[in-house]
């Protein structure tokens, strides 16, 4: 089988790299050399874990949604000034991102 070069998570759009010619996966940005951990395997990440295949045209696309969920994350955890957190969900703020 031939194994797609890159995977993407779906909860926060994370861009997984092939390890080589294997069907073993490390995700994009911290491939330093290092081999991936033994059950990054293309089956169990695609079977268990929602990731799915994307191709290099994709890679912009998924790297905004990526930096956009993590900006999310951000703004959600921001200090209330009481020692907690405001919150709020996805959509309230992609509407105060808008306005």
């Amino acid at each position: 089988m031939k194994y797609p070069k890159y995977l993407v998570r779906a909860n926060d759009f994370m861009r997984y790299i092939r390890y080589k010619n294997t069907n073993l996966y490390w995700a994009d940005k911290d491939v330093r050399g290092y081999k991936p951990y033994d059950h990054f395997t293309f089956e169990n990440l695609t079977q268990n874990y929602d990731y799915f295949p994307i191709t290099e045209d994709e890679i912009d696309f998924y790297e905004a949604k990526h930096e956009e969920y993590y900006d999310y994350l951000g703004w959600a955890s921001r200090s209330d000034g009481h020692g907690g957190s405001k919150g709020g969900t996805f959509e309230e703020f992609l509407e105060r991102k808008r306005s």
